[in-house]
């Protein structure tokens, strides 16, 4: 193979094939032995809260607030060590680190969630992250990488130390586009993903729409239900993060009903989905 890195422009690739392609070149085979000597030990012990999506029990998680009764505590941030800083700060209940890959390099990635296994933590959430950072992987991407960690080996296919992720990605039910947004689910389901947590809910006719389409790739799903009590929170929420907001529930957010709201809401998508965010 060849190729080029920094400073390669289309005029050195045409050379460069012009100049391959006036030589005879003979086939290569390599062959990558690993060593039967080579010991990994046991793999480490998976988190409760995997042990719990596994036996199908009811999850509660939150990012922020009481813990009473929390399954596990979502530590979300665009800077992963500012992120690694707090969730070792949380003794219990359990964490999930929100790991995003935009604006860093697959290499980076692989550091930072090894770094993340050795410090204690289990539950990641792997997302493409939002912005204009360059996009080396995406989520999914992001989920193969941590998918191989568990296997015992790095994205190059070396054999490293077996990790004990367990792994989640984002959902979006609200998706205008929802063809993409499952066929985008089930690839990350393929790469090894083996929970969801889905974006605010507040329609259930979207959620249940959404759960028919992925049941052939079904994995748990966690809906995340938040209250809003202030109507231009909501008008942020529809215009900005495009979350589809009923006129219904908006109209009650404004009369001081959002609180109800949510917990109308909670009742509702608690048994439709393996668990429930509530995020403030």
């Amino acid at each position: 193979m060849a190729g080029g890195c920094c400073g390669t422009t289309p005029e050195y690739i045409r050379q460069l094939r012009a100049a391959l392609s006036s030589t005879e070149l003979e086939p290569s085979h390599v062959t990558f032995e690993v060593s039967s000597s080579w010991e990994y030990g046991d793999p480490p012990e998976r988190s409760n809260f995997a042990k719990k999506l596994a036996a199908g029990e009811p999850l509660t998680i939150v990012e922020s607030g009481i813990r009473d009764g929390v399954d596990a505590i979502g530590i979300p941030s665009r800077t992963e060590p500012t992120a690694l800083a707090a969730a070792r700060l949380v003794e219990d209940p359990e964490t999930i680190l929100y790991v995003t890959a935009r604006g860093r390099s697959a290499n980076d990635l692989q550091r930072d969630l090894l770094a993340a296994h050795a410090l204690g933590e289990r539950n990641i959430l792997c997302l493409t992250g939002e912005g204009w950072g360059s996009l080396d992987i995406d989520s999914i991407g992001l989920a193969y990488i941590a998918a191989n960690l568990n296997r015992g080996l790095d994205f190059g296919g070396n054999p490293t130390s077996p990790t004990a992720f367990t792994i989640g990605v984002g959902a979006n039910p609200n998706a205008t586009d929802l063809d993409r947004e499952v066929t985008r689910f089930e690839a990350k389901v393929r790469a090894g993903a083996e929970f969801a947590i889905a974006q605010p809910v507040f329609d259930v006719t979207l959620f249940e729409t959404f759960l028919q389409r992925i049941e052939p790739f079904a994995i748990p799903i966690i809906a995340t239900v938040w209250p809003i009590t202030n109507p231009r929170t909501a008008d942020y929420a529809v215009n900005e993060l495009h979350i589809p907001i009923p006129a219904a529930i908006l109209d009650r957010i404004a009369a001081g009903e959002g609180l109800a709201v949510a917990d109308e809401l909670t009742n509702a998508l608690r048994p439709l989905a393996a668990g429930l965010r509530r995020i403030h």
